[in-house]
């Protein structure tokens, strides 16, 4: 009696399907594609301010001081906020004494009326790291109103400040806003403007943008 050898099935190897590898390296190729972009742009920046000291001063100002935000959360109302025209934020960064100082409270302000750029800060108090209350962070607001502007930049024209809260929206137009308020910060933020007939976009990156 003969028999017939039946056909070995195909030993079965556990690990991912070709269809899962291709979706992870697509969503791996967005998410670098959007890093470069950003960097690209930050890169573009750089290149053109080789010469104009004052802008790159500012430009590294503020990359110091976004990237170096202070959010104490027993403090809801010291947070980074900010419009088309003016841009607050505590951070450890201040410009007179760098990361050795006290932290600060910061204002940045476009004049369009005098065509310039304007910076205040005034030094956090020693209640900054205790619980802090809505009074506390009113007279804190005032110290920086009485405090004296500083021009970074003067000739400017068609200044703005923008906002953009996640990194990976940075090509569409509609998600990039004129106004901040919400107590986590953007991850992104962009201030344009022209001067001497060239325009310039900063592109300042938070510590929100690794998160």
């Amino acid at each position: 009696m003969s028999s017939k050898a039946l056909p070995r099935r195909a030993p079965r190897h556990d690990g991912f399907t070709l269809i899962e590898v291709l979706i992870v390296l697509l969503l791996s190729l967005g998410i670098i594609a959007t890093i470069t972009q950003i960097y690209r742009a930050t890169g573009k920046t750089l290149q053109s301010l080789k010469g104009p000291q004052k802008e790159w001063y500012l430009m590294q100002s503020l990359r110091g001081q976004t990237a170096a935000l202070l959010l104490p959360p027993n403090m809801p109302d010291l947070i980074l906020r900010g419009d088309g025209s003016q841009l607050f934020l505590p951070t450890w960064k201040s410009r007179a004494n760098g990361n050795d100082g006290k932290p600060v409270l910061v204002r940045y302000t476009i004049d369009s009326a005098n065509r310039r750029i304007t910076y205040q800060e005034t030094p956090l108090p020693a209640w900054w790291y205790t619980q802090g209350t809505l009074a506390a962070t009113l007279q804190l607001a005032q110290n920086m109103q009485a405090s004296a502007d500083l021009t970074l930049l003067g000739g400017i024209e068609d200044a703005r400040f923008s906002y953009l809260a996640k990194a990976e929206e940075f090509n569409s137009s509609g998600a990039w806003l004129n106004n901040w308020s919400s107590p986590t910060p953007p991850q992104l933020i962009k201030l344009s403007f022209n001067r001497s007939g060239r325009d310039y976009d900063f592109w300042l990156e938070t510590q929100n943008l690794a998160n």
